[in-house]
């Protein structure tokens, strides 16, 4: 799994114990079985399953561009 997966996952286990919840109930608040997060960890899960997750506790799953330059370009800074 890669790393990024991995910050998700962690990310969503993090904010799921600051509102007092385990992995079950992150599991069971996103519509899934409450002992399917185990399996989701040891897996490479569907994005889809991640916003899932992440919706449960209050986050939102967004993309950032990591080409400065890129970036630059499209909030037209540069131009």
């Amino acid at each position: 799994m890669s790393d990024e997966i991995n910050a998700l996952i962690e990310a969503i286990i993090a904010s799921g114990k600051e509102q007092g919840m385990n992995k079950g109930d992150i599991a069971t608040r996103a519509g899934m079985q409450n002992n399917k997060f185990g399996r989701i960890i040891n897996s490479d899960p569907r994005i889809s399953t991640l916003i899932r997750l992440g919706h449960a506790v209050g986050l939102k799953l967004t993309f950032v561009v990591e080409d400065e330059d890129l970036s630059s370009i499209i909030n037209r800074d540069v131009f």
